[in-house]
């Protein structure tokens, strides 16, 4: 009887096949309670921008300037729940 010769080398990887379908979208969710008295900041272009429009039931408090350690900055519109 002979003896076995030794193993070739792996061959390349095969192309891969085609993505599956997308399933379908899940249910929409309920609106998440948001407690006067939270904040929420929207972004400004700069200090002197004109903030937006306060969201419902929120009011403008005032503009914020966000320092980062690189030494540039970013502003925001920092607006209050002011009711449910």
């Amino acid at each position: 009887m002979g003896s076995q010769g030794i193993q070739g080398e792996q061959g390349p990887v095969g192309l891969q096949g085609p993505g599956g379908p997308t399933g379908p979208q899940g249910p929409a969710g309920s609106d998440a309670y948001v407690p006067v008295g939270s904040a929420i900041l929207l972004p400004l272009s700069g200090p002197t921008a004109t903030p937006p429009a306060a969201p419902s039931a929120y009011a403008l408090m005032g503009v914020f300037k966000r320092e980062r350690p690189a030494g540039d900055s970013s502003w925001f519109a920092v607006y209050v729940k002011i009711s449910p």
